[in-house]
Order: structure tokens, then sequence, then C-alpha cells
């Protein structure tokens, strides 16, 4: 065999390691996106789009025949691993989000709901006490039941004092 012959063979049987070796390892990012390499196959924690190479696939650069250690591809890594973050997980953050944003809405819509009859209610106690306040302004006789059931004649003083009460309910709630 003559020099150059040799010089062949040793570089097809390095080639040929170097194959062999890429064939038999992990190749992962971990959590803080630092590149791992093993002949174990990564945590269970990691998950399948940070794993950059799995036993039985060449890398690039090996298959190039270079026996350092191997190179990043010239492709871009997934999403996931550039960013640290699972896709998963981001879905249900996402759902997550969505079912918080709804919660509110419906919150703020009973709320709405609630200040409407509030409202509602509020503007029928204010016409009944004008309703009552224009009876008393109109100087007709007025009467109550006592305690006993018998009809008793409102007196002047009692209705002046019934009148201020009145003012006062409509001033205080009805903006008067």
């Amino acid at each position: 065999m003559n020099p150059t012959q040799r010089l062949i063979a040793v570089l097809t049987l390095s080639a040929l390691a170097a194959g062999v070796h890429a064939q038999t390892y992990w190749k992962w990012r971990d959590a803080q996106g630092r590149v791992q390499v093993s002949d174990q196959p990564p945590p269970r924690d990691v998950p399948d789009a940070a794993i950059l190479q799995r036993p039985g696939k060449t890398a690039p650069a090996q298959a190039a025949g270079s026996g350092a250690e191997p190179a990043a591809t010239p492709t871009a890594p997934p999403a996931s691993a550039v960013t640290g973050q699972d896709p998963e997980l981001e879905a249900r953050r996402r759902k997550i989000a969505q079912e918080k944003a709804e919660r509110q809405k419906a919150d703020e819509e009973r709320r709405a709901e609630q200040q409407r009859k509030q409202d509602a209610n509020r503007q029928e106690e204010c016409q009944r006490l004008r309703s009552h306040l224009k009876a008393l302004e109109s100087g007709v006789r007025m009467a109550r039941l006592n305690d006993k059931g018998e009809r008793e004649v409102m007196e002047d003083a009692e209705r002046r004092q019934e009148t201020q009460r009145v003012q006062g309910q409509l001033s205080q709630h009805c903006n008067r």
C-alpha cells in the first residue's frame, strides 16, 4: 500500500468512526438553554422540541466527515428551544388567561345588570316619593290607619313633618 492509499484508508476509517459516534448519543437543550450531550436519553421533563439529536441520526457537521464536536445546525432551532418555553405550557397559559378574561367579562356583566336593577328600583322609589310629596302639598285631607286599624286624619303639624321627611329623602336619594 502506498502512502496515499494509507492516508485514504485512515481518513475513511476515522470518518466511519465519527459516524458510529454520531449514532450513539443524544443532544438537547436544557431549561437554561445550554446544549447537553450524553449517551443517555434526556430527562423526561425535556420537551421533544428541545431534543436536537437522537441516536441513529447523524449531525450535519459529522456527516461531512469532521471528527470534532458536532457543530450547531445552520437551521434555527425550534421556537420552544430558543425561548425555553414548552408549547403545551404556553397553550395552557393562553387557555387560563382566556378563561380568566371570560370570568371577568361575566362578572362585569353581572355587576352592570345589578346596577341597572338598583337604578330602576331607585327610580321607582323616587317616583313614589314625588307622588307622596305632591299629595302632601296639594292640601287634600290625608288619613292614616293607626295600630288599631282606625282612620286618623293628619293634622297640619304632622303634614309639615311628613313633607320635610319626604323632601329630605328626595334630596338624599333622588338628587332633587
